[in-house]
């Protein structure tokens, strides 16, 4: 019955706890995509363009005043107008992520989508246009007499007011949130002693009323254990509830920590527990169908393996036949040619099944090439795409197992071939090398900034009806065997994967 409660007290937590952070998921997920939406659009760059132009106009009308003093006054105004102007700019573009929940792979995967394409923001926007304001006002201010003194006292000013008003605001909320806990907390106590003291008022009341002398020794031992089980009952729940409510505000952690760094909150450290559980759920899951994705593989080779032996039987037996019968022959013929092609495909699936390579083998990169001709030859004629083999790319030498490394050339250029099809002519993938390792380009759509940095993560996919399993698979096989994939910057191609060779760090030992 304890441990029954003890469960049905961890799912009431768990469901609260859901519902609690469900809403600040939802909100904070409608914020980011109301930020891709709006820098999809460039509205950042027409925004910025609003305020340049606005304070070049200011400039201009400051230029043809008379008054050197109104002039420099002016100047100051506008000044302060666009450091306001793109102070607030950068404040609408930008989200705080909130600490106290964890994200899912796919919120994870938004933020840090965001926070690259911020960073581009800053170094392509906004900070050209400061600089281009400052340059701008600098010129009229060596033509204007200025106030220097005045000039950063209003600069410093504006900056220091808007500073002081937010930490006002902020101080103001942090102590009417403290105010109510307390009066909370307060209130539970009081709570808790009343409800204690009526229940001890309430036994010693029938206590009173009862005439113990008239009770047999078994009878008085039941009255004094259920007097005491009243008492106890009520005076464990506040007991409990009142350690909650102290460990939670020992728990609560305020002020900064060392370097000036700010605590880490109770709610924090929830909140990142939160995101590593939701992580390993979905891992769990993936990892739970790609077991039952390679079972199912597993029995459907050793089928077709069977199944295959037969046919071939059976098409030497009709052979005999066919060689009889004119009729027959063309039918025969093919027959023969469309198994021989499914034989092929087949066949091409060999260097994938590790079992079959104990040791470690040497593979070409003229290997892998006509690996994949062979393989992709109908979809790339189908789609009219050119595949190109560099000579350093095809002399290169990898050893390991073939089962490592043509899944991943396999799965690289499917993806190729399925974002090239519907692209403009001419379509190409290209195969190369460096010093490094392999280099797999194409010249199709240019993958977004947005996706850059999550795209080998799992269930990530703009492919419809992708699973979003392939490259995370790839890389995670590849650093199995220490080499690395990574998605690189090509001056020709707009797409380029390279597999590389982990670099060792040396070791250094004291002389």
């Amino acid at each position: 019955m304890e441990r029954k409660k003890e469960l049905e007290h961890a799912d009431r937590a768990r469901r609260k706890r859901e519902e609690s952070v469900s809403g600040k998921r939802k909100a904070f997920a409608a914020s980011l995509e109301d930020f891709f939406v709006r820098t999809g659009d460039d509205r950042p760059k027409q925004d910025v363009a609003g305020v340049v132009q606005d304070v070049e106009r200011e400039l201009t009308a400051i230029g043809t005043e008379k008054d050197v003093g109104r002039a420099a006054a002016q100047l100051i105004e506008v000044e302060a107008f666009a450091e306001q102007a793109l102070g607030e700019l950068r404040k609408s573009y930008s989200i705080s992520r909130p600490r106290d929940i964890g994200l899912s792979s796919k919120l994870r995967r938004e933020w840090e989508g965001f926070v690259a394409e911020r960073d581009r923001l800053e170094t392509d926007v906004f900070s050209p246009a400061a600089e281009q304001l400052q340059n701008r006002i600098a010129a009229v201010a060596s033509q204007t007499p200025v106030d220097q003194r005045r000039r950063v006292q209003t600069l410093v000013g504006e900056l220091a007011s808007e500073a002081q008003k937010t930490i006002q605001a902020e101080a103001t909320e942090a102590r009417r949130t403290a105010e109510q806990k307390c009066g909370e907390v307060r209130e539970l106590a009081q709570k808790a002693i009343a409800e204690v003291k009526n229940a001890v008022d309430a036994v010693n009341a029938e206590l009173q009323r009862t005439n113990v002398s008239d009770l047999a020794p078994k009878a008085l031992e039941r009255f004094r254990t259920e007097l005491e089980r009243q008492v106890d009952v009520v005076a464990s729940r506040h007991r409990e509830l009142l350690e909650s409510a102290r460990r939670q505000l020992l728990d609560m952690h305020v002020g900064t920590e060392a370097g000036d760094e700010p605590a880490i909150s109770t709610a924090e450290m929830t909140g990142a527990i939160e995101e590593e559980v939701l992580a390993l759920r979905e891992a769990a899951d993936a990892d739970a169908e790609l077991i039952q994705l390679g079972m199912a593989l597993a029995v459907v080779s050793h089928e077709f393996d069977a199944v295959i032996r037969v046919i071939r039987d059976e098409l030497r037996r009709l052979k005999r036949w066919a060689d009889a019968s004119p009729q027959l022959r063309p039918i025969h013929a093919r027959l023969q040619g469309n198994f021989e092609h499914l034989d092929g495909y087949l066949t091409l699936f060999t260097p994938l099944q590790r079992r079959l390579y104990r040791k470690p083998q040497r593979i070409t990169g003229a290997e892998i090439r006509k690996f994949l001709e062979d393989l992709f030859q109908e979809r790339l004629r189908r789609h009219a795409i050119t595949v190109t083999a560099s000579p350093q790319f095809e002399s290169r030498v990898v050893t390991g197992y073939p089962s490592t490394f043509f899944p991943v050339f396999v799965n690289i250029i499917d993806n190729a071939i399925f974002w090239l099809k519907d692209h403009r002519s001419p379509r190409s993938i290209a195969l190369a090398a460096d010093d490094e390792g392999f280099l797999i380009a194409n010249n199709g759509p240019r993958i977004n900034s947005r996706d850059r940095e999550t795209i080998f993560d799992l269930r990530f996919t703009r492919k419809p009806g992708g699973r979003g399993m392939g490259l995370y698979i790839s890389r995670h096989t590849l650093a199995k065997a220490g080499y690395r994939l990574t998605l690189e910057q090509h001056p020709e191609f707009a797409v380029c994967f390279k597999i590389a060779e982990e670099q060792q760090e040396e070791e250094h030992h004291e002389p």
